[in-house]
């Protein structure tokens, strides 16, 4: 028979204490779906954000080039005493090739319109320079909504230039 003694209970319970106080490792399922729902709710935020950011970063391409075509036109009529090109038939400066954008001329010799056209992400952009009767108007978009003219790239929401 089995002699219940101090020393069998003590090593029973050392036994069973070392069940209880042996460290866990790992996540349990709570804490892993915390993080998830943690990590959710921050991309939910962060994703409309950084498209917006690749958006306005992209049209940067189209003011800094219509930008250099105004420069170009200018020293092209200065030679020239015409924006037109007999040549080729339009714009004496050609247009280039935009990574994002397509760049198009119409001239009739003492004017020209360059126009930036563009579609990415839900937008559709069309940015012009208009300098017939000697007047620079910068036609341009309203970000995300309908078209209007002022005298800047980008018109706030609100309907202020950035």
């Amino acid at each position: 028979m089995y002699k219940l003694t101090n020393n069998n209970v003590q090593k029973g319970l050392n036994r069973k204490s070392e069940g209880l106080l042996k460290k866990s490792s790992g996540f349990t399922l709570v804490e892993v779906m915390i993080v998830i729902a943690i990590v959710a709710i921050g991309a939910s935020v962060a994703i409309p954000y950084y498209r917006d950011y690749v958006e306005r970063s992209r049209l940067s391409e189209a003011f800094s080039t219509l930008s250099m075509l105004t420069t170009r036109m200018e020293s092209y009529y200065l030679d020239n005493r015409s924006y037109f090109n007999e040549d080729s038939g339009n714009c004496g400066v050609p247009s280039p090739k935009g990574e994002y954008f397509t760049f198009e001329c119409e001239s009739e010799g003492d004017y020209y319109i360059w126009t930036a056209k563009a579609s990415f992400g839900d937008n559709d952009y069309e940015f012009q320079i208009n300098d017939e009767e000697n007047s620079m108007v910068k036609k341009t978009n309203v970000f995300k909504s309908e078209s209007i003219t002022k005298d800047c790239w980008i018109i706030h929401e609100d309907g202020e230039c950035f």
